[in-house]
């Protein structure tokens, strides 16, 4: 017999939104950002996708990535990468793949990147955002990594 969900279980479970609602809102973005719809004031956009190499067994995120690849890929002919966050190393690994992003086309102004995280997080005490792998079997040390986004971002 199953324990039911816990309140904040439930409460995570309403944050995540469907891939339409979703999709509605990336056109709203974009309708205010390119007005003219025959032309857009960025030259190329750029994607990077993060998510854990050991997925969350309680939170597959593959479905809902799949999905953005396909609708940013077909719809918007985006340009996307995804990066598997290793567990070993990983605040180094991620930093060094979002320097490399950054850098892409020497970060022109004429480009946008966006940066897409499927996976669980938090706020540290300090209000700073924490990438979880995994929120049930982690280890002391282990259970993620602060990012530091830069404000070019």
């Amino acid at each position: 017999m199953s324990k039911p969900p816990r309140g904040d279980e439930i409460d995570r479970w309403h944050r995540h939104i469907g891939m339409q609602d979703f999709a509605k809102d990336v056109q709203r973005a974009a309708e205010s950002v390119y007005p003219n719809q025959n032309q857009s004031r960025y030259f190329h956009v750029y994607v990077l996708i993060f998510k854990w190499k050991t997925e969350d067994p309680k939170l597959p995120v593959w479905h809902e990535i799949d999905e953005l690849r396909r609708v940013l890929d077909e719809i918007y002919g985006y340009d996307i990468e995804i990066f598997e966050i290793p567990d070993q190393k990983s605040h180094a690994k991620v930093v060094e793949k979002m320097t490399a992003f950054i850098g892409i086309n020497d970060d022109s102004k004429n480009d946008l990147k966006i940066v897409y995280y499927a996976g669980h997080s938090r706020l540290s005490d300090t209000r700073d955002l924490v990438w979880l792998r995994c929120v049930v079997h982690s280890l002391p040390g282990e259970e993620g990594i602060m990012i530091p986004f830069p404000s070019s971002l």
